[in-house]
């Protein structure tokens, strides 16, 4: 099956739609994107964001525009905007690369000893896009990033 670089979030989907078997697809939707951040999210990374020789993909440069320059962010805007987009929800990519932006301003900002006193408060910002109802839904978190409070509150287990 040959492959298509997308250069855009709905060329992802699409070429996910095409790539993936209906099964691959029900299971994606039944588990929480970020399950996939080791295993699917580096085949992304590696086969349409780094591109070829390594010197980026149309892909990359479409998340340089929006800002978002980390390729672990990338693909995790990538499968979560995929889960909500199966779960016909709205993208909320405005959202979802703010919330990059503003964890990569806090980095520049505070020295690691003086993280801790910060992320409580950005803990709770995060936590409240995650939520839908009352309950937390799929959206791209950095791994690096309050991974085990985040998954300790997702549902999906």
């Amino acid at each position: 099956m040959s492959q298509k670089i997308p250069s855009n979030l709905n060329e992802c989907f699409s070429e996910l739609r095409r790539i993936l078997t209906r099964r691959q697809l029900e299971e994606f939707k039944k588990n929480n994107p970020m399950f996939y951040h080791h295993g699917f999210g580096t085949w992304i990374r590696n086969n349409w964001i780094y591109g070829p020789g390594r010197n980026g993909s149309k892909l990359a440069q479409y998340f340089n525009d929006l800002g978002i320059f980390h390729p672990d962010d990338m693909s995790c805007i990538i499968l979560t905007s995929f889960w909500r987009h199966l779960h016909k929800m709205p993208i909320r990519l405005e959202r979802q690369t703010e919330m990059y932006k503003q964890w990569w301003e806090h980095t520049k900002r505070n020295p690691p000893y003086e993280r801790e006193k910060v992320e409580d408060s950005l803990a709770a910002k995060i936590l409240s896009y995650l939520t839908v109802g009352g309950v937390l839904i799929g959206i791209g978190v950095p791994s690096y990033l309050l991974t085990a409070l985040i998954y300790g509150f997702y549902p999906f287990g």
